[in-house]
C-alpha cells in the first residue's frame, strides 16, 4: 500500500478504516499489530494470501481482532473493485511532453535538497506524468519524484550545482500513489527526467549578438517615485517626503537632451503634499498646482490604480489610508459626477487587501474594463462598473498562488493591437512574489474570448519589483527588481542586474531575448520611461536595506534597435489633433528603405511608478504611402484607443524615429477645463 500514518499503539480495524477514510484512501490495511496502511491500489505485486488463518497478529488496540501478520495484510475495502499493480520500474517510455528518463539521485547530505525551491507533495495522485506536466506547465526542464508522494521542479544546472549525485537504480524503489506501476523514487531518492526534444523545445531564450546596452545619461537630484514624458519630451519626477535631500521641492523636471549641461538639465517644480502618501495636485503649464480644500479625492487613497475610460473620464481604483492602513476598497470617478458620494464599494477590492495595491486596469476594445488585482482579473460593465467576467486565477509558482500587484509587485502590459483590431487583445503580467520567492515567468491572456486560460511563460531569471515598458516596435524591455522578496523598504534582495527583451511576435516560449547588464541596483521605486528617441530612461531605487544606495544616478538603456549601426527614420507631420477613423497624412525619410519594410505605431502616453504604466497601450495603425508621402488612419473608435496623447513613431525596418505627439479622441470628458475654479490654470481644450 502506497500510504502509512503513523503508528497507533491503540491500532485496531475500526481506527485504520476511519484514518484512511479521513484521508481519503478506498483501502484500509493493518499489518504486523500496530501498523494501519493506506492505499486506492494493491501495489507491488501484493496477492492474495492462500488462508485468512495467515493474518493472526493481534491488534495492538484490540486482543479480539486480527490485524495482519509479518508481511501479511488484513485488507478493507470501501468500493467493490479496485486495481492490483505489479512490482514498480522506472517509467521510460510514452512519457509527457519531450522528457527522457536521466536517472536514480540521490539528496545532498545535510537535509539539502537538490530542487530546493519547487516542491509538491500529493499522497494520493502523485505521478511520473502529473509531476513531468506540472513542471512543464512553468517551463521547467527538470522534473523528480520522490519518496512517491513527493514532485519536484527544477532547472539542469540544479542537478550540478546542488550537491545531488547519481544513484543506484535499486535505491529508487517507491511506487507512485498515483500510478503504482511507477517508481517514484525512495527514501532521499529521486527519479529525474530531463526534458531533452528540441522539437519543440520547452522554453528557448535568446542570446543575439547586439544585445544593446545601458549608459549613464546624468547624476539626479531626486530620487523619483513617480517618472512622467511630457508634451515636451522633458521627463517630471515626483519623489516621497523624505527620501531626498532636506531642501527638496519634491518634483522636478529632466530635459535630456542636456544631459551633458547638469544646471541646465533639471528644472525645480513644487509640491506641497507627500505624493506618497496622497494624490498629487493638477498639473498646470508650467508647475504643479494644489489647493486641497477645492480640489480632492471623494476618500483619501494610498498607492490606488487609475486609468482614463472611453468616455475620457478618469477611473480611481482601490487603495488604503496610508502606508500599512485600512483599505479603501471603492471606485471613483473624475471630474467627480454631480450629487453627494460616488465612490463605489468593490467587496473584491476589500476580500483581497493588502496584497491588491497599485492594480494594473486597462480599456478592452469590446467596452469593458480589465482589472487585474493580486492574483485575480476581472472585466467590469464601464459605465456601472459591475463585474461582467472573472477570468481565473493567475498561475504563480508551479507550488504555490502568488500576487502581482503591490507588495507582490510584478508589472503589467497590453501587447500590441494591429489594424483592423479584429484580434483578441492581450495581456500579459511579468514577475510577482509569492510569499517572498520571486516569480520567474509572466502570464498572459485574451480576457475577452470565452473560456480563455492564462498562459505561463519562464523568465531567465526571478524578478519582483518589475519595471517594464513598451518599445515602439512592438517589443517590451523587462529590467530592474530583486530575485528574491516583497516590494518595501528592505524587503527584498538580490538585485536583478540584466534586461530581458520579450517579442510577441515570436513563438510561444521563445520569446525572451537576454540583453545587457548594469551595475546599478534598481529596487523599491524604481521606474523605466520610454523616451521620443527610443531610448528607456532607467531611474530611481530607494531600497532602504543598508546594503544598496539610494540611487540618484540616472542611466539609458539603447536598444538593439538603436545600435545596429542603422541611420534613425525621420518624418513630418502637420495635424496632430486626430478624430477616430480621420487620415492624417505625413512625409517620412527612410535612410535604409523602402517604404514596403515601413510600421508605423503609437504608443500612450504612460506615467510610472511601483510597476505600473498608467496609460500603456501600443497600437499599429493602418496606413498607405505613396513614394515618402503616407496616409495614416487613425484608430477606429475609444475602445480600441481611449482619448489621450501618444507617440508616433515610423519605424524604417527595426528602428524606430523620434516620436511626435498626436492628440487622437479629443477630450470628451473636459480635463483641459478643469477644475473650473480660478486658483487653477487648466491647459485648456485646444486646438493644438
Amino acid at each position: 500500500m502506497s500510504f502509512q500514518p503513523p503508528q497507533n499503539a491503540q491500532n485496531t480495524i475500526q481506527t485504520c478504516i476511519a484514518t484512511c477514510q479521513g484521508q481519503g484512501f478506498n483501502l484500509a490495511g493493518t499489518e504486523y499489530g500496530a501498523e494501519c496502511w493506506c492505499s486506492n491500489s494493491i501495489n507491488n505485486g501484493g496477492a492474495l494470501a492462500s488462508a485468512d488463518t495467515q493474518c493472526n497478529m493481534a491488534c495492538s488496540g484490540s486482543a479480539t481482532q486480527a490485524c495482519g501478520a509479518g508481511n501479511r495484510l488484513s485488507v478493507y475495502s470501501a468500493v467493490n473493485t479496485f486495481p492490483s499493480y505489479p512490482v514498480p520500474t522506472a517509467k521510460k517510455t510514452n512519457l509527457p511532453g519531450g522528457y527522457t528518463y536521466t536517472g536514480c539521485y540521490t539528496e545532498p547530505a545535510g537535509g539539502l535538497r537538490i530542487f530546493p525551491l519547487y516542491q509538491i507533495t500529493d499522497k494520493i495522485n502523485n505521478s511520473v506524468d502529473t509531476c513531468l506536466n506540472k513542471c512543464a506547465a512553468f517551463g521547467y526542464e527538470v522534473s523528480a519524484v520522490e519518496y512517491g508522494q513527493e514532485c519536484f521542479c527544477g532547472s539542469a544546472s540544479d542537478l550540478t550545482s546542488n550537491g545531488g549525485a547519481v544513484a543506484p537504480e535499486a535505491d529508487c524503489s517507491m511506487a507512485c500513489p498515483g500510478s503504482p506501476a511507477d517508481l517514484c523514487g525512495g527514501v532521499g531518492k529521486l527519479n529525474v527526467y530531463t526534458w531533452t526534444s528540441t522539437n519543440p523545445p520547452l522554453y528557448k531564450w535568446n542570446n543575439p549578438t547586439n544585445k544593446g546596452r545601458y549608459e549613464l545619461l546624468i547624476g539626479g537630484i531626486v530620487i523619483p517615485l513617480i517618472a512622467t514624458l511630457g508634451l515636451n519630451n522633458k521627463v517630471t519626477f515626483m519623489e516621497k517626503y523624505g527620501t531626498g535631500a532636506p531642501n527638496s521641492t519634491g518634483a522636478y523636471e529632466l530635459d535630456y537632451s542636456l544631459a551633458n549641461d547638469y544646471k541646465k538639465a533639471w528644472r525645480t517644480m513644487h509640491v506641497s503634499s507627500d505624493v506618497f502618501v496622497r494624490s498629487p495636485g493638477v498639473n498646470g503649464t508650467t508647475d504643479w498646482i494644489e489647493h486641497w480644500d477645492k480640489l480632492h479625492l471623494q476618500e483619501g487613497r494610498w498607492y490606488p490604480g487609475a486609468l482614463v475610460m472611453a468616455n475620457g473620464s478618469i477611473l480611481v481604483i482601490g487603495g488604503e489610508e496610508g502606508s500599512n492602513g485600512a483599505p479603501v476598497p471603492s471606485l471613483e470617478v473624475l471630474p467627480k459626477p454631480a450629487g453627494g458620494p460616488t465612490f463605489l464599494t468593490m467587496d473584491w477590492l476589500l476580500r483581497t487587501d493588502p496584497n491588491n495595491l497599485y492594480p494594473f486596469a486597462f480599456v478592452l476594445p469590446g467596452g469593458g474594463i480589465l482589472v487585474i488585482y493580486y492574483n485575480e482579473a476581472r472585466i467590469l460593465d464601464e459605465k456601472t462598473f459591475a463585474t461582467i467576467k472573472t477570468l481565473p486565477i493567475i498561475p504563480g509558482t508551479v507550488t504555490s498562488p502568488a500576487g502581482r500587484t503591490y507588495p507582490m509587485e510584478g508589472t503589467a502590459m497590453l501587447l500590441p493591437q494591429y489594424y483592423p483590431y479584429t484580434d483578441p487583445v492581450e495581456v500579459i503580467v511579468c514577475g510577482g512574489s509569492a510569499n517572498g520567492i520571486a516569480l520567474d515567468n509572466c502570464a498572459r491572456i485574451q480576457p475577452e474570448v470565452e473560456g480563455a486560460q492564462w498562459i505561463v511563460e519562464r523568465m531567465p531569471s526571478q524578478r519582483v519589483m518589475t519595471i517594464m515598458t513598451a518599445l515602439p516596435d512592438g517589443t517590451y524591455m523587462i529590467m530592474g527588481g530583486a530575485q528574491q522578496g516583497v516590494a518595501g523598504f528592505g524587503l527584498a534582495t538580490k538585485p536583478n542586474l540584466q534586461a530581458i527583451l520579450y517579442d510577441p511576435t515570436q513563438p510561444k516560449h521563445q520569446r525572451f531575448s537576454i540583453l545587457g547588464t548594469t551595475s546599478v541596483a534598481r529596487l523599491y521605486h524604481s521606474e523605466a520611461t520610454l523616451l521620443h528617441d527610443g531610448r528607456v530612461l532607467v531611474t530611481g531605487s530607494d531600497p532602504e536595506d543598508n546594503l544598496n544606495p539610494q540611487e540618484y544616478r540616472m542611466e539609458v538603456y539603447i536598444p538593439p534597435y538603436l545600435t545596429a549601426n542603422r541611420i534613425q527614420p525621420s518624418y513630418t507631420i502637420t495635424n496632430r489633433d486626430w478624430t477616430y477613423n480621420g487620415l492624417y497624412n505625413i512625409n517620412v525619410v527612410l535612410p535604409q528603405g523602402p517604404v514596403a519594410n515601413m510600421r508605423i505605431s503609437l504608443l500612450g502616453a504612460v506615467s510610472t511608478t511601483h510597476g505600473a504604466s498608467f496609460g500603456q497601450r501600443t497600437i499599429f495603425p493602418k496606413f498607405t504611402c505613396n513614394v515618402n508621402a503616407c496616409t495614416i488612419t487613425a484608430p477606429t473608435n475609444a475602445h480600441v484607443c481611449p482619448p489621450g496623447w501618444y507617440q508616433l513613431f515610423v519605424l524604417d525596418g527595426p528602428t524606430p524615429s523620434n516620436s511626435q505627439w498626436v492628440r487622437i479622441g479629443g477630450d470628451p470628458a473636459s480635463l483641459g477645463n478643469w477644475p473650473a475654479d480660478p486658483a487653477f490654470s487648466p491647459p485648456g481644450m485646444g486646438p493644438i
